[in-house]
């Protein structure tokens, strides 16, 4: 039960154009000021970081990054206090000399809907100093959004879309039907944006959905999309078969050591210019000792080429 007529007069424009855009932290912030100013008929009000954090919740990181934001939005006035003494908030209005109005005999001139003692009205949020700045950030959200949704998609892509689909629904006859362009969008960014041919995506389809993990996860085109590399890396690995087992390394190892050794003897090296180990051989090439493992594939080459270098 609310006690009548005990209201605090909150801005329209903050209700109207706002209150849908902000965090819940910063709607609690402007909110709290608003309440402090507005609601006890003041201009200006001392609120400290702790009354932040208990009335709205908000850590004093986050109050002080919230604070800047609307002090570079030109919604609030800030005089920052020492450590005995709170910062001081005031909302940003009319009756500032930089923000007088044309028509000063006008209440509420920009639409807050609460009026200063003096009868004068409050600018409306985002249009105050720092106006500019903010209208600018807004134009270039709108002009990326309008840039990514403009690209249409080709008939390539909504040609593997209906792949991706048609793949999923011979996995699950139940699939539902997708947005077809949302999907092709997606086909599109994949090759316009992550540089991926159209071959390679209709590959990746084809894997992700014939393997047993990745067709129970991968169920639209922005999934796809978002796990192309971690696909394109597994499909690569299937692709060079079974790696070598260990019986494979025992076998190469022993067979390089006894060709060492067999190179050794044919040129009758001596010891104090190629020592022969258990796991790799040495050979003295000019001052400096060449060491070559027995795990090297190319161990041959690699003993030939330090032979002709030793001038054996």
């Amino acid at each position: 039960m609310f006690n009548l007529p005990n209201y605090t007069q909150v801005p329209n424009y903050l209700i109207d154009n706002w209150m849908h855009k902000l965090s819940h932290a910063e709607f609690k912030f402007i909110m709290l000021v608003v309440r402090y100013t507005c609601g006890y008929h003041r201009r200006q009000a001392n609120i400290s970081y702790k009354t932040f954090e208990t009335k709205c919740g908000i850590n004093i990181k986050t109050a002080r990054t919230i604070s800047k934001k609307f002090e570079d939005f030109g919604w609030i006035r800030v005089v920052h206090g020492d450590y005995q003494t709170a910062n001081s908030y005031e909302i940003i209005t009319a009756e500032h000399p930089e923000n007088q109005d044309d028509n000063p005999g006008v209440s509420d001139p920009g639409g807050w809907g609460c009026e200063t003692p003096r009868g004068r009205g409050v600018r409306p949020l985002g249009v105050g100093v720092s106006d500019p700045y903010l209208k600018e950030r807004i134009e270039i959200k709108e002009e990326r959004k309008e840039s990514r949704n403009s690209v249409a998609p080709s008939e390539k892509a909504f040609g593997l879309s209906s792949l991706l689909l048609t793949k999923m629904k011979e996995n699950n006859p139940k699939t539902r039907d997708p947005d077809e362009r949302k999907w092709a969008l997606e086909i599109e960014r994949m090759n316009r944006i992550d540089k991926y041919s159209w071959d390679e995506i209709e590959q990746l389809i084809i894997y992700s959905q014939e393997d047993e993990f990745w067709q129970t996860n991968i169920l639209s085109a922005a999934k796809l999309r978002k796990q192309a590399a971690r696909l394109t890396l597994q499909q690569r690995k299937k692709k060079k078969g079974p790696s070598e087992d260990a019986h494979e390394k025992i076998q190469r190892m022993k067979q390089n050591k006894e060709a060492a050794e067999l190179w050794k003897s044919s040129f009758a090296v001596p010891d104090h210019r190629m020592k022969i180990y258990s796991d790799y051989c040495e050979i003295k090439v000019y001052d400096s000792w060449c060491k070559i493992s027995y795990y090297e594939h190319g161990f041959e080459e690699q003993i030939r080429s330090a032979f002709k270098k030793a001038d054996f």
